[in-house]
């Protein structure tokens, strides 16, 4: 199974939405959310899409931003929907990013298609257990 994305202004960008509480990835979403592999957490949603989902606190972690300025944040549980799959990861609030931890987890391969400015996500069947 795959999940499309496109190449906008640069950046390989994947559509989600967050509906009944969870976060749907893929299709046609109105939250855009930056593929970023310099990021090594899961998600990071912007707060007023935080607001609409069932997310749970689970404390704080130390971040390195792209300055190399440390900040302490808040990191929160809640769960993704794939194609009909739930995966239960981590969010912050920020930008709209998918980091390196979710797609090691759900995903087995990336593609960037510069060319055809699409980018593919190929989902795995289960997660890494």
């Amino acid at each position: 199974m795959n999940l499309r994305g496109i190449i906008r202004e640069h950046s390989p960008i994947i559509q989600g939405r967050a509906r009944a509480g969870v976060f749907h990835l893929g299709g046609r979403g109105p939250v855009p959310l930056v593929i970023d592999t310099g990021f090594t957490g899961a998600f990071a949603v912007p707060e007023a899409i935080a607001r609409s989902l069932d997310l749970e606190f689970a404390g704080f972690d130390t971040f390195t931003l792209a300055t190399g300025q440390e900040v302490e944040l808040p990191v929160f549980v809640g769960t993704v929907v794939l194609r009909g799959r739930r995966v239960k990861t981590w969010f912050i609030l920020g930008e709209g990013l998918v980091g390196m931890e979710f797609l090691e987890e759900a995903c087995s391969d990336l593609r960037v298609d510069f060319e055809s400015q699409v980018v593919t996500l190929r989902l795995r069947r289960r997660g890494r257990g």
